[in-house]
């Protein structure tokens, strides 16, 4: 649904934009753009039946949008070789399109993970719910681990550090990003500053979906905050979606005019990360009503920056209420160590 409405917000700005559905395990991206049976798929790329993934491109009812449509029905697309993975994303920077939305599925898998880290920018998807918060911070973990493997993999000494203390195959805990960052700094001033620069390069988004309440808000940063603390990465918390009967309406009935047919809801947050992503203007914060729905601004100031349970908190480890990432449930003892974050607009406890 994000993807589909991106595009349809890139396309509406005059922008030829071309959205292709990379989850080849649970390709369903042309349903949401109300396109029922794609005459092409992607399956008739890795066929061989077309050379050209430009020749697949579908038209959409939104001028200047196109699909490239996956292959929901094909048996075993989810498993494509190493080979064919590379073989596309050499392709997929040859469609012609002023940007490319890539759809990609859940999980873990090398294929997702690859497909994240070769796009220019990444975004990650998640609602307000605790499997969905947990499994958005291993997606950037591990997908952090796969990026640094693949970038030193020919850098012996580097791989060495890597693979002595990564074992993603294990249940072990992993190391976090500041230890093997110190690891590496043994290595000599050249390589430690290859390493950073790396590291500063893997700029993960995140979008939190599906919002309805304050506590959806607070919840779903604990995804941002988990990776700043346990990995030393810096996660950027893009403008959130709030939920919107609307666009599962319009999935339901295949009404694609729907999505952003309006300018309010979730069709307004969608226009607003585009508009951050691509136009890097300033966007006006969204807030939430007293009530706590998600339907339009919260217009009362917020009498306090919120806490939050983080290792910053100098009573880390020896605190009953602890609950890293989550608002902090003994405030008073929350204001012994507090920091702003990067965004402004939270504190740590």
């Amino acid at each position: 649904m994000l993807t589909a409405a991106m595009g349809i917000a890139l396309a509406e700005a005059g922008y030829r934009t071309i959205v292709a559905d990379a989850d080849f395990g649970g390709a369903n991206l042309h349903q949401a753009l109300g396109i029922v049976n794609p005459p092409v798929t992607i399956r008739d790329f890795l066929t061989n039946k077309y050379p050209d993934l430009n020749d697949l491109l579908l038209e959409t009812c939104f001028p200047n949008l196109f699909l490239l449509s996956g292959a929901p029905h094909a048996i075993g697309l989810a498993n494509i070789k190493y080979g064919v993975k590379y073989r596309l994303i050499r392709h997929f920077r040859q469609l012609l399109g002023d940007y490319i939305l890539l759809d990609i599925g859940a999980g873990t898998a090398f294929n997702e993970l690859d497909f994240f880290i070769q796009a220019g920018m990444g975004i990650v998807v998640i609602t307000p719910e605790p499997l969905a918060i947990q499994n958005g911070y291993n997606f950037i973990k591990i997908c952090l681990f796969r990026y640094l493997t693949r970038h030193f993999r020919k850098q012996v000494q580097v791989a060495d550090i890597i693979r002595e203390h990564i074992h993603i195959d294990e249940l072990s805990s992993t190391p976090t990003l500041r230890f093997l960052t110190s690891e590496v700094k043994k290595l000599g001033q050249e390589i430690f500053q290859e390493w950073q620069q790396t590291i500063n390069a893997f700029r993960p988004r995140i979008v939190l979906n599906m919002l309805e309440t304050r506590q959806d808000y607070e919840e779903g940063m604990a995804s941002v905050i988990a990776a700043n603390d346990i990995l030393g990465l810096q996660v950027h918390h893009l403008h959130h979606v709030h939920y919107d009967e609307l666009l599962r309406r319009a999935i339901k009935e295949g009404r694609p005019d729907l999505l952003m047919g309006r300018e309010q809801g979730a069709a307004y947050d969608v226009r607003q990360i585009v508009q951050q992503l691509f136009f890097n203007k300033m966007m006006v914060q969204p807030r939430f009503r007293h009530n706590g729905t998600a339907e339009g601004l919260w217009h009362e100031k917020q009498q306090d920056h919120e806490l939050f349970c983080s290792v910053r908190c100098a009573l880390w480890g020896n605190c009953s209420m602890q609950r890293g990432g989550y608002p902090c449930r003994m405030r008073v003892i929350g204001f012994v160590n507090q920091k702003e974050s990067p965004d402004n607009r939270l504190r740590y406890g």
